[in-house]
């Protein structure tokens, strides 16, 4: 069994690692409010549809909390399809291998 038949699930792992590591190792910029508009200290952002007022301490809290969730659960979804996509794989090429029909993955 080549490692070339597995450069796809261990890809898929590594990239997955790197969102879940990623996702607390590296600050985000500044917050943004609105269609693009940037926050900067001491700035306030307010909602025209609720009203509701956010300073950029609120909107960087808030900015950071919903990255430190998604982010995981997305590398975790992509770490748990390497290894499904590792193991099918193996268990392909062993059942092959008994059989003598060996196929490229």
């Amino acid at each position: 069994m080549g490692v070339k038949a597995f450069a796809k699930p261990i890809t898929l792992v590594v990239v997955g690692l790197f969102l879940i590591i990623g996702a607390f190792a590296f600050g985000v910029s500044d917050p943004s409010c609105g269609r693009g508009k940037t926050l900067s200290h001491g700035e306030v952002c307010v909602n025209t549809a609720t009203g509701e007022e956010q300073d950029y301490d609120e909107a960087q809290s808030s900015q950071d909390k919903e990255i430190k969730i998604a982010m995981p659960i997305i590398g975790g979804i992509v770490i748990l399809v390497g290894i499904y996509t590792g193991v099918q794989r193996y268990r392909t090429r062993t059942r092959d291998a008994g059989t003598g029909q060996a196929r490229d993955l």
